[in-house]
């Protein structure tokens, strides 16, 4: 493509990681000196219309088993959805933990006021965002394409939840060979393939939810790691600078009360 053209752009919201395209420029094959890049700020104040959370007292996924971390993201959203106003977009990485949570959350008293929905279960993916859309009282559950191309604007959509830091299965037949290759040519698999990938990934599911001026809401990332272990610095850089509260789940609910509560009074 590059060779039969004079000059090509390629553009997009998430091509970036920790502030840098060098990632990007390597996974097309270009060498340093043939290409240019402009990384353009963002059109929205994060500052103001935006808050990021992680609770510190979420256990670390990479310290129990599914079954628990399961238990444990749960109940983090049934301490959480009473304090937000607006739909709510949980994201999952696997749909084993999305069927655990989902069983979970449909036995749970505190939400009948709410309608949870889960991708596979209750409809289409299309039929899921309109439900978003039409009642802020929705709380959807995804996994996979929820991640992008969403675009629900005002209180359709005002709380995206991420579970787990989206890393593939190193597992995976594909993945497990970029990663063996990777090491046996003496990189660091890990922070070269890894890592950039599931910022990637973070950053999409993350731009789902501020996607006008008029809009507000919280990113809640229910993965301590983004903030324990040193690569999780990465994911904050490649982010728009905004306020991060880490504290415990009921300090987090306390304040996205009353932050919520002076932006709908403000708008």
């Amino acid at each position: 493509m590059f060779s039969a053209k004079k000059s090509v752009i390629l553009t997009s919201a998430t091509l970036a990681v920790n502030r840098k395209l060098e990632y990007t420029a390597d996974t097309y094959g270009l060498e340093k000196g043939e290409y240019l890049t402009f990384i353009a700020d963002s059109p929205f104040d994060y500052q103001k219309q935006a808050l990021l959370c992680v609770p510190k007292d979420i256990p670390d996924p990479s310290q129990i088993s599914d079954e628990e971390y399961a238990w444990a993201i749960a109940q983090s959203i049934k301490k959480i959805v009473p304090h937000v106003t607006g739909g709510i977009l949980v994201l999952f990485t696997s749909y084993k933990m999305l069927n655990y949570v989902y069983l979970k959350l449909k036995k749970e008293d505190k939400l009948l006021n709410r309608e949870v929905l889960a991708h596979g279960k209750d409809g289409s993916r299309t039929n899921l965002v309109e439900a978003l859309k039409n009642n802020p009282n929705t709380i959807v559950l995804g996994t996979n394409s929820f991640w992008e191309g969403i675009d629900i604007s005002g209180l359709g959509l005002t709380t995206v939840i991420i579970t787990k830091l989206p890393f593939y299965p190193p597992s995976r037949p594909i993945i497990a060979a970029k990663l063996e290759k990777m090491e046996s040519e003496g990189k660091n698999s890990f922070y070269k393939f890894s890592i950039p990938q599931a910022v990637l990934r973070f950053r999409q599911g993350y731009g789902r939810l501020i996607r006008s001026d008029k809009d507000f809401g919280t990113v809640i990332v229910l993965d301590k790691r983004i903030m324990t272990k040193r690569y999780g610095q990465q994911f904050i850089n490649s982010l728009p600078t905004q306020s991060i509260i880490y504290d415990t789940i009921d300090k987090i609910s306390e304040v996205l009360n009353l932050w919520m509560h002076n932006k709908i009074i403000a708008n």
